[in-house]
């Protein structure tokens, strides 16, 4: 693979590779969050992906995934 930062080719290639040999957490999650529990949102900013989240009248709702001991926390959460 060829990568020049000079005309940027190959970058994109080269973070792509990268990305894909990083771990990724394993357990998906769909969580509607009361807002006083922002610790745990901090958490999965932290400690997971986010994949989507929307601020509701009743809380957070996010979704993506987090390691198996942050799922377990979420899942009193899940919807």
């Amino acid at each position: 693979m060829v990568v020049s930062a000079k005309t940027g080719e190959g970058v994109a290639e080269a973070l792509a590779a990268v990305e894909a040999e990083l771990p990724r957490p394993d357990v998906e999650f769909k969580a509607l969050l009361p807002y006083e529990r922002g610790d745990l949102i901090n958490r999965l900013h932290q400690q997971g992906e986010i994949a989507s989240m929307e601020h509701t009248a009743e809380g957070t709702l996010i979704a993506g995934r987090a390691n198996e001991a942050l799922a377990g926390e979420l899942a009193a959460y899940a919807v």
